[in-house]
């Protein structure tokens, strides 16, 4: 929970909405999903199992990144919080864009790519999975970022705002870790930046955290779709064929 004392009406507003939405996440979390036996990658099972694995291990880096992030604003750690913010950013997005792709191939019955996307999201990257040269594309950030803002067109003002806290420029260095005085001349130097000047960037990621808790009642909502209108597609195994 965020836990700091401001008097900025807009800030109480983010914080309040942000900390309800942080109790209704906790309270999604499950500790494990059963696996009785190994079901072919071509059915419903293994679909309606890999989309509920994916799912959960997002629901358990939102918290934990949710969690830190409180921490480093109650610490007054606004760099930190900036850069667990950005990270919450891009997970809500990365979750948002899953879904919504998964939606338009129900409605497309394109039901091979909801296995491959979601291989994608387990076991894509720039490397071999444990080893193995073969490897599937990874979905990049930006896509999710471009899939999030057209519903919430201000996400990427907020990612790039983020981002000039986060890098080491002049906004993330000299503005942030000095402060010029011309009563006596002089230039002060921070190791924590004072509260009052930061917390606006460290805020920003805030505001969307209550998406997070619309899309998994989505999630849901597709998780019964899937179990209804899936159907095996031979498609499949050309999609893996392709990104060999």
């Amino acid at each position: 929970m965020i836990k700091i004392n401001t008097s900025d009406k807009n800030f109480l507003k983010i914080i309040e909405d942000f900390n309800k939405s942080l109790i209704k996440i906790n309270s999604f979390f499950i500790v494990a999903i059963p696996l009785n036996q190994d079901p072919p990658c071509t059915s419903i099972e293994h679909c309606i199992f890999s989309f509920d694995w994916v799912c959960n291990s997002f629901l358990g880096r939102v918290i934990n990144v949710a969690n830190n992030y409180c921490e480093a604003i109650n610490k007054e750690e606004t760099l930190v919080a900036a850069i667990l913010g950005r990270a919450l950013l891009e997970s809500i997005s990365h979750f948002h864009h899953l879904l919504h792709k998964i939606s338009n191939y129900l409605k497309l019955k394109e039901y091979g790519r909801i296995n491959f996307i979601l291989a994608q999201y387990m076991l894509g990257g720039d490397h071999g999975f444990e080893g193995d040269e073969k490897k599937l594309d990874k979905i990049h950030v930006n896509d999710s970022l471009r899939s999030m803002k057209k519903k919430y067109k201000f996400v990427m003002k907020i990612h790039d705002w983020l981002s000039e806290f986060i890098h080491p420029n002049a906004l993330g260095s000299c503005l942030m870790f000095s402060k010029l005085n011309k009563q006596n001349q002089k230039v002060h130097f921070y190791k924590k930046p004072p509260l009052q000047d930061s917390l606006s960037p460290a805020l920003e990621a805030a505001i969307l955290f209550p998406v997070f808790c619309d899309d998994w009642k989505n999630y849901s909502k597709i998780r019964l779709q899937i179990k209804k209108e899936w159907k095996p597609s031979v498609d499949v195994y050309d999609l893996f064929e392709k990104n060999r």
